[in-house]
Protein backbone atom coordinates (compact mmCIF):
# COMPACT_ATOMS: atom_id res chain seq x y z
CA UNK A 1 0.00 0.00 0.00
CA UNK A 2 1.63 3.46 -0.79
CA UNK A 3 0.89 6.17 1.83
CA UNK A 4 1.25 10.21 2.20
CA UNK A 5 5.21 10.23 2.35
CA UNK A 6 5.38 7.37 -0.64
CA UNK A 7 3.35 9.73 -3.00
CA UNK A 8 5.35 12.52 -2.22
CA UNK A 9 8.72 10.26 -2.69
CA UNK A 10 7.11 9.27 -6.04
CA UNK A 11 5.74 12.08 -7.52
CA UNK A 12 9.21 14.02 -6.59
CA UNK A 13 11.05 11.16 -8.19
CA UNK A 14 9.11 11.44 -11.70
CA UNK A 15 9.46 15.27 -11.62
CA UNK A 16 6.94 15.85 -13.94
CA UNK A 17 6.02 19.56 -14.83
CA UNK A 18 2.96 20.74 -12.79
CA UNK A 19 0.76 22.07 -15.08
CA UNK A 20 1.08 18.94 -17.27
CA UNK A 21 -0.17 16.56 -15.07
CA UNK A 22 -2.03 15.55 -11.61
CA UNK A 23 -2.62 13.25 -9.90
CA UNK A 24 -5.98 10.98 -9.48
CA UNK A 25 -8.51 9.01 -7.72
CA UNK A 26 -7.11 7.10 -4.67
CA UNK A 27 -3.76 8.77 -4.70
CA UNK A 28 -5.79 12.46 -4.73
CA UNK A 29 -7.65 11.07 -1.37
CA UNK A 30 -4.54 10.25 0.46
CA UNK A 31 -3.35 13.47 -0.21
CA UNK A 32 -6.03 14.90 1.27
CA UNK A 33 -6.15 12.81 4.13
CA UNK A 34 -9.33 10.93 3.33
CA UNK A 35 -8.02 7.80 3.09
CA UNK A 36 -4.59 6.58 4.26
CA UNK A 37 -2.84 4.52 1.71
CA UNK A 38 -3.99 3.60 -1.47
CA UNK A 39 -3.04 0.31 -3.97
CA UNK A 40 -1.72 2.35 -6.73
CA UNK A 41 -1.21 5.80 -8.09
CA UNK A 42 -3.10 7.16 -11.52
CA UNK A 43 -1.29 9.76 -13.42
CA UNK A 44 -3.28 11.87 -15.97
CA UNK A 45 -0.47 13.50 -17.65
CA UNK A 46 -1.30 15.80 -21.12
CA UNK A 47 -0.91 14.14 -24.59
CA UNK A 48 2.15 16.33 -25.29
CA UNK A 49 3.74 14.77 -21.88
CA UNK A 50 2.53 11.32 -22.26
CA UNK A 51 4.33 11.21 -26.12
CA UNK A 52 7.43 12.63 -24.45
CA UNK A 53 7.42 9.82 -21.58
CA UNK A 54 7.10 6.95 -24.21
CA UNK A 55 9.71 7.81 -25.52
CA UNK A 56 11.85 6.62 -22.45
CA UNK A 57 8.89 4.30 -20.78
CA UNK A 58 7.02 1.30 -22.47
CA UNK A 59 3.46 1.93 -23.17
CA UNK A 60 0.54 -0.83 -23.31
CA UNK A 61 -2.93 -1.11 -23.56
CA UNK A 62 -5.17 0.73 -20.96
CA UNK A 63 -8.21 -1.48 -19.55
CA UNK A 64 -10.54 0.56 -20.65
CA UNK A 65 -8.76 0.99 -23.57
CA UNK A 66 -6.15 3.83 -24.97
CA UNK A 67 -2.32 4.03 -23.67
CA UNK A 68 -0.94 4.16 -20.75
CA UNK A 69 2.56 3.66 -18.92
CA UNK A 70 2.70 1.12 -15.93
CA UNK A 71 5.89 2.26 -13.69
CA UNK A 72 7.25 -0.06 -10.88
CA UNK A 73 5.20 -3.29 -10.97
CA UNK A 74 1.95 -1.23 -11.62
CA UNK A 75 2.50 0.53 -8.75
CA UNK A 76 2.39 3.93 -10.50
CA UNK A 77 0.01 4.02 -13.78
CA UNK A 78 0.04 7.26 -16.27
CA UNK A 79 -2.44 7.57 -18.89
CA UNK A 80 -2.51 10.36 -21.27
CA UNK A 81 -5.55 12.50 -21.04
CA UNK A 82 -7.07 16.45 -22.31
CA UNK A 83 -5.80 18.43 -18.83
CA UNK A 84 -8.86 20.20 -17.43
CA UNK A 85 -8.13 23.02 -15.23
CA UNK A 86 -11.39 22.51 -13.34
CA UNK A 87 -10.75 19.18 -12.25
CA UNK A 88 -7.65 20.32 -10.63
CA UNK A 89 -6.53 21.80 -7.40
CA UNK A 90 -3.30 22.36 -6.21
CA UNK A 91 -1.95 21.09 -2.36
CA UNK A 92 1.16 21.80 -1.14
CA UNK A 93 2.31 22.48 -4.84
CA UNK A 94 1.12 19.42 -6.05
CA UNK A 95 -2.07 18.79 -8.45
CA UNK A 96 -4.47 16.29 -7.41
CA UNK A 97 -7.97 16.07 -8.60
CA UNK A 98 -10.86 17.52 -7.19
CA UNK A 99 -13.06 15.56 -4.94
CA UNK A 100 -15.99 16.31 -7.01
CA UNK A 101 -14.61 15.25 -9.97
CA UNK A 102 -13.20 11.78 -8.16
CA UNK A 103 -16.93 11.16 -6.67
CA UNK A 104 -18.61 11.51 -10.16
CA UNK A 105 -16.15 9.17 -11.34
CA UNK A 106 -16.49 6.88 -8.76
CA UNK A 107 -19.94 7.04 -8.50
CA UNK A 108 -20.78 6.40 -12.62
CA UNK A 109 -18.11 2.99 -12.05
CA UNK A 110 -20.44 2.13 -9.07
CA UNK A 111 -18.31 -0.60 -8.09
CA UNK A 112 -18.21 -1.48 -4.53
CA UNK A 113 -14.88 -0.12 -3.76
CA UNK A 114 -16.23 3.05 -5.38
CA UNK A 115 -19.17 3.56 -4.09
CA UNK A 116 -17.29 3.32 -0.52
CA UNK A 117 -14.99 5.56 -1.44
CA UNK A 118 -18.11 8.09 -2.36
CA UNK A 119 -19.23 7.84 1.41
CA UNK A 120 -15.71 9.06 2.18
CA UNK A 121 -15.81 11.93 0.43
CA UNK A 122 -19.30 12.50 1.35
CA UNK A 123 -18.28 12.38 5.01
CA UNK A 124 -15.46 14.54 4.55
CA UNK A 125 -17.03 17.81 2.54
CA UNK A 126 -19.83 17.09 5.31
CA UNK A 127 -17.41 17.25 8.61
CA UNK A 128 -15.39 20.06 6.43
CA UNK A 129 -18.36 22.12 5.57
CA UNK A 130 -19.52 21.70 9.14
CA UNK A 131 -16.28 23.16 10.42
CA UNK A 132 -16.03 25.82 8.36
CA UNK A 133 -20.10 26.91 9.69
CA UNK A 134 -18.41 26.48 13.20
CA UNK A 135 -15.31 28.78 12.53
CA UNK A 136 -17.68 31.39 11.12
Amino acid sequence: MINKADIIISLEWLSLPTDKYYLGLGGSMVMQDIKTNTRDLDISVSHELFNELSCTYDTTIAPMGGSMISLLGGLITIFPEDIIPSKIEYLDSYPIETLSSIRNWKQIRGRMKDLMDVKLIDLYLERRRSHEIKSN
